[in-house]
């Protein structure tokens, strides 16, 4: 018997806002069927239904210029496709022009950035999660079909890793960062006996910011008790392709920054042998917007 068709990761593209997203290193897609399974008066199950199904599209990317499109306030998304490309027995890869692809389709949602991370000599990736929202409760927002066309090769155009990350305009020495957009999305479960959602909405925000700095005097300036911030940035500095980095004044990089907030320290650490001394800090934010995201930022 064979062994049939396999898929990978292929690309994202959205209609509204009109964007095409490549550079993925992961793609998952939890269809969130809940199922409801009753029985009386035997052992076993006698009656199966699905009471809803609350589907969800992530992706993570390499491309951080998805958060132009894609940013803290969220975006209604209409046609959002997420496209699986297939296996080619000797080439590796089926190609995206042929029509013999996978995809996942939602045709409206609310789509927020989730998570933003990278260390020293990493690139750095952000993920993304969208919510099926259904026009009239009863028709299913999501479908999957096969023998579909991709629009986009998939390929990876552009990178960033870790750059300057300056605390009340003082430049501390930082081995990562990890930036929590902490949007707390209500997809809500559907009423009037529906099966899928037709609300979905972010019911808060509250991002975080967390780093580690190899420097002992971040220690002494932040303080056990923590530091009142007037300003923060964090950078991700883009990679030149066929060379090393873009130049600082080049407004190709990435700025994620704020104004009012506290960097709180987590437990430091050292260890024998000449194991740095490390400590985690914590940004939070305490204002409105907590955050401003630029994907085209000279480092300054």
């Amino acid at each position: 018997m064979a062994q049939g068709d396999r898929a990978t990761i292929g690309v994202v593209d959205i209609a509204t806002p009109n964007v095409t997203i490549g550079g993925l290193t992961d793609l998952p897609f939890p269809p969130g069927v809940q199922e409801v399974v009753e029985g009386s008066a035997g052992v076993d199950a006698e009656y199966l239904a699905i009471m809803a199904a609350m589907g969800r599209v992530a992706f993570t990317t390499r491309d951080l210029t998805a958060l132009a499109s894609i940013g803290l306030n969220g975006v209604a998304v209409t046609t959002l496709d997420a496209y699986y490309q297939m296996l080619a027995g000797v080439s590796g890869r089926e190609a995206y022009g042929s029509a013999k692809h996978l995809k996942v389709s939602m045709s409206s949602g609310l789509a927020v950035p989730r998570m933003l991370s990278c260390g020293v000599g990493e690139t750095a990736q952000c993920s993304f999660e969208a919510f099926a929202i259904s026009a009239d409760g009863a028709t299913n927002p999501i479908t999957v079909t096969a023998d579909q066309t991709m629009p986009d090769d998939g390929s990876v155009d552009d990178v960033w890793t870790i750059g300057p990350i300056e605390l009340n305009t003082v430049d501390y020495d930082v081995g990562s960062v990890s930036i929590d957009f902490g949007l707390d999305v209500a997809q809500e479960p559907p009423t009037e006996g529906d099966t899928y959602p037709k609300l979905c909405l972010i019911a808060n925000r509250r991002p975080r910011i967390t780093l580690t700095t190899l420097s002992a005097e971040a220690m002494a300036t932040i303080t056990s008790a923590g530091l009142a911030l007037t300003s923060f940035a964090v950078y991700f500095r883009k990679l030149a392709a066929r060379g090393t980095r873009v130049a600082e004044v080049t407004a190709e990089h990435v700025k994620i920054s704020g104004t009012t907030g506290m960097a709180i320290p987590g437990d430091s650490s050292a260890s024998i042998g000449g194991g740095r001394l490390a400590t985690p800090i914590t940004i939070v934010p305490d204002t409105s917007p907590p955050l401003t995201i630029s994907t085209a930022s000279a480092i300054t």
